[in-house]
């Protein structure tokens, strides 16, 4: 025979499996990406041009390195302030930036030594207008302690695809997570690299947690979202 009690905890098991706020919460990413903006383009378009400087510095190849000046100039980008969620910006490191435009073409010219027409090339791309903060991704620095990681809370249009990009000093593998504001993770680049991109469409406008996950020493660098 059932008892009073019996009977009240057999429905209140049936109001928490019935019950749509007990039920796994919704995730904020849909399947279909869409068409990218302008500014997740100029994301697209960073994450292409940083490939072409790892690929030209490993082969020395000035080519690949002013094309890849010329990608970061006209995708532009204007300095942020991102809001942290978790962590705060490790112990300076005493490393010059080498993806700066300026410095990607400094090394390009190196390259280029005995080649005036490729040099003559560097130079006109440095002499170009950036597109600057019209239309441009925001991008911010800092340094990840090691073995520690880094969280910002970003927040995202719905609707809109949506970009993050980071790119190390190479001192050591970064991972990179996104999750929603239901803790669901949306996106996940963990290779064995410090860089790293995720790419989703919020279904509707909301804050997400981007995770920068450090696996080795304080490595200093550079996140770019639209």
């Amino acid at each position: 025979m059932l008892t009073s009690r019996s009977l009240l905890a057999a429905g209140l098991m049936t109001l928490v499996l019935a019950s749509p706020v007990m039920a796994a919460k919704k995730t904020n990413a849909d399947a279909k990406q869409g068409k990218a903006t302008p500014a997740a383009a100029a994301v697209d378009a960073v994450a292409t041009a940083h490939r072409l400087v790892r690929y030209g510095d490993a082969r020395k190849d000035a080519l690949s390195l002013i094309t890849a000046a010329q990608m970061l100039k006209q995708a532009g980008s204007t300095a942020a302030e991102f809001k942290r969620a978790e962590g705060k910006a490790g112990e300076a490191k005493d490393k010059p930036e080498l993806l700066s435009v300026d410095a990607i073409l400094a090394r390009a010219k190196t390259y280029a030594s005995g080649n005036p027409a490729l040099i003559a090339l560097a130079d006109d791309v440095a002499k170009d207008g950036a597109r600057g903060a019209s239309g441009g991704p925001k991008t911010s620095r800092s340094v990840v302690n090691g073995h520690s990681r880094d969280v910002y809370t970003l927040r995202f249009e719905g609707g809109e695809p949506a970009r993050v990009f980071v790119s190390g000093d190479g001192d050591s593998d970064l991972d990179l997570y996104v999750y929603d504001e239901n803790g669901n993770e949306i996106c996940k680049d963990v290779d064995s690299t410090d860089d790293m991109i995720c790419t989703w469409r919020p279904r509707w406008t909301g804050e997400f947690r981007i995770v920068i996950k450090n696996l080795g020493v304080a490595n200093l660098y550079r996140i770019w979202t639209n």
